[in-house]
């Protein structure tokens, strides 16, 4: 029975080897995450030129301040609207080259045409009728003169920093689609921190001197050359990431094992996102449309964004406190620098003493700009870590509040060393946005907590989710840039830039609060009362995985073996996963700690659960699947047919190798490939396969055979009342004795005449003790047996076996056996000293409800239960009642 066990297996085998290719196809190395990244490296490169270099250029062009604060409205309010727009788009996008790359390509045009514009805006309007004039540092002229090349840079500036803005959402978007769930925090993380080296290393390339350089010579001054560098630098950034993975047709490539589990169980593991119970409640109200089927209109796209869930406006609002509080250091943190720390002003003139204090503080101001940048790479690399330790709620909540005291700290002190000290405070804050948003909106899709429709039926994609929470830095620079010039008056003094960052910052930390808390639903069976790694499954490859904070050995049925070195600890505050899809389990075979336990290895798909056995019930009306038609040759006949193809003896009755009599049983022995059969009328055990025969036993009247997982051969003896284990080579090539061997008998240490055997995963023995009506349980080199049913001597009792026949045991330790003297199948639960009928016990006959002299038995994989009835000359089949 133990290849019938074996063949039981293999189907969930195969598709767990399915979803571990899937997996490891796309498993992404640390490189494969860097250039997934680069395109956002670029993308500072380019901020870094833009921040340091625009205002100067439209100064220089004789545009009044006014309106040049004006200018930086205008991408954060066209981005607002447009930008969630064409990420909702990406998520019907169905292009060959995938669905995020086009945007990411076409942001990506108008980042570079935008560079060439703001470069080289003045000369473009030389070429259309302005005024020309031969030096960068000569005096702006009045503004009418460079009418044309100033409406070029303006458009350049609004292409350059919108789309620098837009493109990081399909990049995120992008990095999310083709990278595994467990493996999505990591590459946010380096997502952040190439963020923070491009920062850093363009404020570096922008204090370099180029117009002392041989570049100068060939492209011009300064800016020409500065600019220039960058193109070529986001052209080598943006290549390395379209480049760098394939994108999925299908999002649920990425996680097979979302959507699939039909179970009625439900396993309930607790992270931090607060009001996820009623967006799942919603969910669950909606029936799930394919996005092959949906019927999607631009209205239906603008709908999703307006009417979104409460949980992911919480997001937003936190989002966009965190921008306004960022961006009060990113565009005002110089100013503060040269007129607060430096005591400069910039309204005199160019000569006087407090206008060039002041233009050292700006340039002393970089230095801090660099240290922001450096900070948040560093952190970004430790963010995990933190992630893991702390839990995502207090890195979340506390990266704002360190923000925020960094903040008012610098305001209070206005001391140049600690202000660039104190910069390290906005890298922090900076890294943090960059990451955790973005991981939580993949949690929730990777949870399915959204499903494909919100509670007002409109059409929810991750594209347009990670553009919406993105787009609240627009709304934050716009409204930032709309109000914090008359705070700065009100107050008389640039202080107040870090006032209002501080108190900002807090308000995020606030709304935080109010949405880090979700309920994750996992398709899972729950094995109660079940040792660490007890059998829970019909896939033997399955075990209990105790779970964090339960009790009574209660835990989740998973895949036993996967690669220890993937799975990462559980945050040790409160025993949460950090990382998409996966539950904190116990796992001592690969750590001590708790470890973050991969969803889709604890799908009822992969292990498929057991049903309560010790209630099974088959209807007692069978089906004949084999024979039943009378004793003959014919090819719907049991007895002696001809038809068939002969894979062992068929050379006549005899005592030759190539020939058997009285073939009792056999079992395959897959590891190689061949047939063991126990032939009794030659007194041996004899191995067949396709090239050759040999004999494995010799002097044997061999009854019955098993095999356990290890390879081990139990044959059991029946005239000497024994059941041995062989393998070849060893003991002699005579096999140790694991049941009986102690005389023909009826004591506990004997048996009489066994048949069938049944070897369990603890390699304990079930035999079959024919003449003494019982079946014996041996233990791994136990001395004597153990009476599992009947042993009341022959009778057609309850508690009484007659010549029991086959036998099979099951994970609760109930044993299934044939009772061939009373003409039924009976079931022993353990501990019970009676055992109960499955089928048959209606006496001898031919009827669907009656046995004759059953011999063997077997279950497939719905649990339906198989019996060979010998003198009817058939297989019946008994259909499990559901």
């Amino acid at each position: 029975m133990v290849d019938f066990f074996k063949r039981r297996v293999q189907p969930h085998r195969d598709s767990y080897e399915q979803f571990a290719y899937e997996t490891e196809e796309n498993h992404k190395s640390k490189l494969d995450l860097v250039r997934l990244s680069a395109v956002v490296c670029g993308i500072e490169f380019c901020y870094a030129a833009e921040t340091a270099f625009v205002s100067p250029i439209l100064l220089q062009l004789g545009l009044p301040v006014i309106f040049m604060t004006w200018i930086w409205c205008l991408p954060p309010l066209i981005g607002f609207f447009l930008v969630p727009i064409l990420g909702s788009l990406s998520d019907k996008c169905n292009t060959r080259i995938g669905r995020r790359r086009p945007f990411i390509i076409i942001y990506s045009i108008g980042i570079l045409i935008g560079l060439l514009l703001v470069a080289n805006g003045r000369t473009i309007g030389q070429w259309f009728g302005d005024l020309n004039y031969t030096s960068i540092n000569q005096t702006s002229l009045p503004f009418l003169s460079h009418k044309v090349g100033t409406i070029i840079t303006i458009l350049g500036v609004i292409l350059l920093d919108l789309d620098c803005d837009a493109c990081q959402s399909p990049s995120r978007a992008y990095l999310l689609d083709v990278t595994n769930p467990d493996q999505q925090s990591l590459g946010l993380t380096t997502f952040t921190a190439m963020a923070g080296l491009g920062g850093s290393l363009g404020y570096f390339l922008g204090g370099i001197p180029w117009e002392k350089t041989a570049l100068a010579r060939i492209l011009g001054d300064h800016i020409h050359v500065l600019f220039t560098i960058v193109w070529m630098i986001y052209i080598v950034c943006l290549m390395l990431t379209v480049t760098a993975a394939k994108e999925p047709t299908n999002i649920a490539i990425m996680a097979p094992y979302l959507n699939r589990s039909t179970s009625r169980q439900f396993l309930v593991s607790t992270y931090s996102i607060n009001n996820f119970d009623e967006d799942i409640q919603q969910h669950d109200e909606h029936t799930l449309t394919t996005s092959n089927n949906m019927k999607i209109s631009y209205m239906d796209y603008l709908r999703s964004i307006i009417y979104m869930p409460s949980s992911l406006k919480w997001l937003c609002l936190t989002n966009f406190f965190c921008w306004m509080a960022i961006v009060s250091y990113s565009l005002y943190f110089t100013d503060f620098v040269g007129q607060a720390v430096f005591g400069g002003n910039p309204k005199l003139g160019y000569e006087h003493p407090l206008r060039i204090l002041y233009n050292d503080g700006v340039r002393f101001g970089s230095w801090g700009m660099a240290i922001y940048s450096i900070s948040c790479s560093i952190y970004s690399f430790n963010m995990q870590k933190l992630n893991n330790y702390f839990g995502i709620k207090r890195v979340y909540i506390g990266s704002q509040l360190i923000y925020a005291i960094g903040m008012l700290l610098m305001g209070y002190l206005r001391h140049r060393f600690a202000v660039i000290i104190l910069s390290a405070t906005a890298g922090i804050l900076y890294s943090t946005l960059f990451t955790i948003p973005f991981l939580l909106i993949s949690k929730y899709y990777a949870s399915n907590t959204y499903g494909q429709t919100n509670t007002n039926g409109q059409i929810r994609g991750i594209g347009t989710d990670v553009a919406i929470v993105s787009s609240m830095v627009f709304l934050a620079q716009f409204c930032l840039s709309s109000t914090m010039g008359t705070f700065i008056h009100l107050a008389n003094s640039t202080v107040m830039v870090t006032i209002v960052a501080s108190i900002l910052s807090i308000c995020g930390a606030i709304s935080a609060t109010q949405f880090i808390t979700f309920t994750v639903i996992i398709n899972s069976q729950i094995c109660e009362k079940t040792p660490q790694y007890g059998e829970c499954s019909t896939n033997i490859a399955c075990g209990c995985f105790h779970m964090i904070g339960t009790h009574d050995d209660t835990g989740v049925c998973g895949f036993l073996w996967p690669t220890c070195s993937r799975l990462v600890r559980c945050n040790s505050s409160d025993n949460s996963c950090l990382q998409p899809n996966t539950i904190c389990v116990q796992h001592p075979q690969c750590e001590d700690f708790p470890l973050c336990y991969p969803v889709g290895m604890i799908d009822q798909n992969m292990c498929p659960p057991t049903k309560n056995k010790s209630n099974l019930k088959w209807k007692q009306n069978a089906i004949t699947v084999a024979g039943g038609n009378g004793r003959g040759q014919q090819l719907n006949q049991k007895h002696n047919a001809k038809e068939g193809q002969v894979i062992a003896g068929g050379n006549g009755q005899g005592k030759r190798i190539d020939q058997l009599s009285s073939p009792m049983a056999m079992i395959l022995d897959q590891q190689n490939h061949s047939i063991i059969i126990t032939d009794q009328g030659n007194w041996r055990v004899i191995q067949w396969s396709s090239q050759k025969q040999q004999i494995l036993i010799d002097n044997i009247f061999c009854y019955n055979l098993a095999m356990d997982k290890y390879g081990f051969l139990y044959v059991s003896n029946w005239n000497v009342g024994e059941v041995r284990r062989w393998k070849m080579g060893e003991y002699k090539n005579e096999g140790i004795v694991v049941a009986g061997g102690n005389g023909k008998g009826n004591q506990l240490n004997q048996l009489n005449h066994p048949t069938f055997i049944f070897v369990d995963k603890d390699q304990s023995v079930y035999v079959t003790d024919y003449n003494n009506g019982r079946v014996m349980k041996w233990k791994k080199d136990a001395k004597e047996g153990i009476v599992v049913a009947g042993g009341n001597g022959g009778g057609g009792n309850l508690n009484q076996l007659l010549y029991p026949h086959g036998v099979i045991v099951d994970h609760l330790g109930q044993v299934y056996v044939v009772d061939k003297g009373n003409n039924r199948v009976m079931r022993w639960c353990e501990g019970k000293e009676e055992g109960e009928i499955v089928v048959g016990g209606n006496g001898q006959g031919g009827e669907p409800d009656q046995l004759s002299d059953p011999t063997g038995l077997s279950f497939d994989d719905e649990e339906n239960l198989y019996v060979a009835d010998y003198s009817n000359n058939r297989i019946q089949k008994f259909e499990i009642i559901l």
